[in-house]
């Protein structure tokens, strides 16, 4: 049984306030995952953005999936999520028997992700983000997290507490996830 951490921690942050007489202001989390960082990593050539997760509920529609990998190294093809879209925008084309072009396919793959993370009612999305250094092809992970956007009602308890699932290893867990969003909020 899990404890019911979203039931306490908002009291906690509270009465925390209230102890330090300290006036507490919570970014909204949604807008600085969805719009800020979206906005300005995405389509940066110098990072790799990874879709890896979404759960949303949309006109009577809840969606729940997920990547089981993020790349085929040995088929060098794109996998999960990001392959599902790239699939659903050619199949689009193809139905409109127009031609099939990379830019146009990732235009509308573009398109595909954008309505189904960021217009479709989304409840939580993991993605990473790494940095490309021009002089290395390694890559510096720089984020991971699966976001809880405490977004309309949700059957699912802990949906109604915003916060963060962060990832240890190249991602540095909770502390680098944290100074990676402060920084971004002070920009």
């Amino acid at each position: 049984m899990q404890f019911p951490y979203w039931r306490y921690i908002p009291q906690f942050f509270g009465e925390l306030a209230q102890q330090c007489k300290a006036n507490w202001q919570h970014p909204v989390l949604h807008q600085l995952v969805l719009q800020h960082l979206w906005d300005k990593y995405l389509t940066d050539s110098q990072y790799i953005w990874r879709h890896l997760r979404i759960r949303a509920d949309n006109r009577g529609v809840a969606l729940n999936a997920h990547s089981t990998g993020a790349f085929d190294q040995e088929k060098l093809q794109m996998r999960g999520l990001q392959a599902l879209s790239k699939q659903l925008a050619s199949s689009a084309l193809s139905s409109l028997k127009i031609q099939e072009t990379a830019e146009l396919v990732s235009s509308v793959e573009s398109s595909l992700l954008r309505t189904l993370i960021q217009e479709w009612g989304t409840k939580s999305y993991e993605f990473s983000l790494d940095g490309v250094p021009e002089t290395e092809n390694k890559r510096i992970g720089l984020f991971r997290a699966h976001c809880y956007f405490a977004n309309g009602p949700s059957p699912s308890p802990q949906d109604s507490l915003q916060h963060l699932h962060c990832f240890t290893g190249n991602y540095g867990g909770s502390s680098q996830a944290l100074n990676f969003l402060l920084s971004e909020l002070e920009n």
